[in-house]
């Protein structure tokens, strides 16, 4: 438990790193302050600083699927966050559960590197609600 229960400097330092260096180092920096911190309430913390982690899956995904449908890609963005920090924990002998970190829902995770689920992601379901209206 932290001094005060509060992670705001965790999470300053996170977001400082972020302007220099790349997400893979962030989701590390991430590991090492759940390992050697106090950090109070890591969920809160991965919650706040999931996009700068998942910048580069974000990218990816995105010059893949233009136009992937953004609750899809922030889920995208969260899942592969956390199977990218389980596998980091995993490294060292300790995993999400350990820290309370959201649990891994491996059904829950399409395989977004198939071409056909990709564009089938991207397909607009606003559009096809105007055609059939």
């Amino acid at each position: 438990m932290g001094l005060l229960g509060d992670d705001r400097e965790w999470s300053h330092a996170i977001t400082d790193a972020a302007q220099w260096a790349l997400p893979y180092q962030l989701r590390q920096l991430f590991v090492m302050m759940l390992l050697f911190c106090q950090v109070s309430d890591p969920a809160k913390l991965f919650d706040n600083n999931v996009q700068l982690m998942g910048e580069d899956f974000a990218y990816r995904v995105c010059q893949q699927t233009p136009r992937i449908h953004q609750n899809i890609l922030q889920e995208h963005i969260r899942l592969s966050t956390l199977a990218e920090l389980d596998r980091l924990l995993r490294d060292v002998g300790y995993s999400l559960d350990h820290f309370q970190l959201p649990r891994l829902s491996h059904l829950a995770f399409p395989p977004l590197e198939s071409r056909l689920i990709m564009d089938e992601l991207a397909y607009g379901t606003t559009e096809v609600n105007e055609q059939l209206n």
